[in-house]
C-alpha cells in the first residue's frame, strides 16, 4: 500500500513539475524585446543611465541600467505601443512616444543624449521605422485595422455550412475584430 502511495506521488509531483516548466514556455511566445545603446554627444557610452519603458496603453513601466558599454536590454516585453524615457548625470532627460513593438520582433533604439541639466527634457514625437538588427525575425499585430486579413480566413471551404451561414460567420469575424 504504502509503495502504490509513493507511486501516486511520484505521478503528481512529475506532473507539477512539467507543468511548472510549460507555463513560462506558453506565455514566452507572445513577447518581444528592446535593446539598445545611450551614448553623448560624441559617441561614448554612458554607463548607469536609468531607462524607462512604459506601455503607453497600460501606463506599465520597467527600468534598466545602462551597463559600462551603454547598453540597457529589456526582454520578455508584451506586444504594444510605448513611451521610452532616459536618465543620466549631466544630461538632459530623453523622452521618445510612439514606439510600437511587434510581436516576436526584436527592436533596437540607440538614444545619444544631450549635454545640459536633468530638468531639460528632449522629446521625441516622430521616429524612424524600429529596425531589427538582432535576427531576422518578422512580427507584426492584429489591430483594429485587421479587416483586410480577416476577409482572407477561408470560410468558404466550409462546405458544411450554408452560403448564408457563412456570410453570418464573415459578419461577426469582423464585427469581433473592428472595422
Amino acid at each position: 500500500m504504502k509503495l502504490r502511495a509513493n507511486g501516486y506521488l511520484l505521478a503528481t509531483l512529475c506532473v507539477v513539475v512539467a507543468l511548472l516548466t510549460a507555463i513560462p514556455n506558453a506565455w514566452g511566445q507572445a513577447s518581444t524585446s528592446l535593446r539598445g545603446t545611450i551614448s553623448d554627444p560624441s559617441g561614448a557610452a554612458i554607463p548607469s543611465a536609468t531607462v524607462r519603458l512604459t506601455n503607453a496603453g497600460t501606463n506599465l513601466g520597467r527600468t534598466a541600467t545602462t551597463d559600462q558599454q551603454g547598453n540597457y536590454v529589456f526582454q520578455q516585453v508584451l506586444p504594444g505601443n510605448y513611451d521610452l524615457d532616459v536618465e543620466a548625470s549631466g544630461f538632459a532627460k530623453y523622452h521618445q512616444t510612439g514606439i510600437q513593438l511587434l510581436v516576436n520582433l526584436p527592436a533596437t533604439i540607440d538614444v545619444k543624449m544631450k549635454i545640459g541639466q536633468s530638468a531639460e527634457t528632449v522629446t521625441v514625437t516622430e521616429q524612424a521605422p524600429l529596425l531589427n538588427t538582432t535576427d531576422a525575425s518578422i512580427g507584426q499585430t492584429m489591430d483594429k485595422g485587421g479587416r483586410a486579413w480577416s476577409h482572407r480566413i477561408p470560410l468558404a471551404g466550409l462546405k458544411c455550412l450554408s452560403e448564408k451561414r457563412r456570410r453570418e460567420m464573415e459578419v461577426c469575424l469582423v464585427q469581433r475584430l473592428g472595422k
